[in-house]
């Protein structure tokens, strides 16, 4: 965010805003797994955590690759 303002690059804002959003789903798969490691909850599985864990990866990878293209153009 703070680099957008600083090299005028709106671009840059939009990433961090979706990095921000990767970082509240990083936030629940750390509560998920929790509950599943701690048998607190027949809601979460493995699989249903590793499902998440998954989703991350790849918007982390849409993020990283866009930032990419934006600072080499």
């Amino acid at each position: 965010q703070e680099a957008s303002e600083k090299l005028n690059m709106p671009a840059l804002n939009i990433e961090s805003q979706k990095m921000t959003a990767v970082g509240d789903m990083w936030r629940e798969f750390a509560v998920q797994a929790g509950r599943v490691v701690k048998e607190r909850n027949n809601i979460e599985s493995y699989e249903s955590v590793a499902d998440l864990l998954t989703k991350i990866a790849k918007e982390e990878e849409k993020i990283y690759k866009s930032l990419n293209k934006i600072v080499k153009s």
